[in-house]
């Protein structure tokens, strides 16, 4: 692995940037307190960090979830995951936030 210089990047709201997914692992691994997904046709976008409120919201939002799943004994029901997990979904997408 190379060492990267680190650089400020402005970049205009309409510009789309797309990767290769291991441009895009690269990338992600570089930058890990950036969020980063990467869609299944390998365009870039950036997501701004979750502020106070919305991770309120969205602690709030996970815990009536998984209390949900556990009450209806969680069999066959869809897996609960946190918003800042690391994941790939084949020919679909990536994803990778800060954890």
């Amino acid at each position: 692995m190379t060492v990267a210089e680190t650089i400020q990047l402005n970049l205009p709201l309409n510009l789309t940037l797309s990767l290769s997914h291991d441009n895009f692992v690269e990338l992600a691994t570089a930058n890990q307190d950036l969020r980063l997904e990467r869609t299944a046709t390998g365009e870039l976008i950036v997501n701004p960090p979750t502020g106070w409120e919305t991770g309120k919201r969205n602690a709030k939002i996970t815990y009536q979830l998984v209390k949900w799943v556990e009450e209806l004994g969680g069999g066959g029901l869809p897996l609960i995951l946190p918003l800042d997990l690391v994941y790939r979904m084949e020919a679909i997408a990536h994803r990778m936030h800060p954890g």
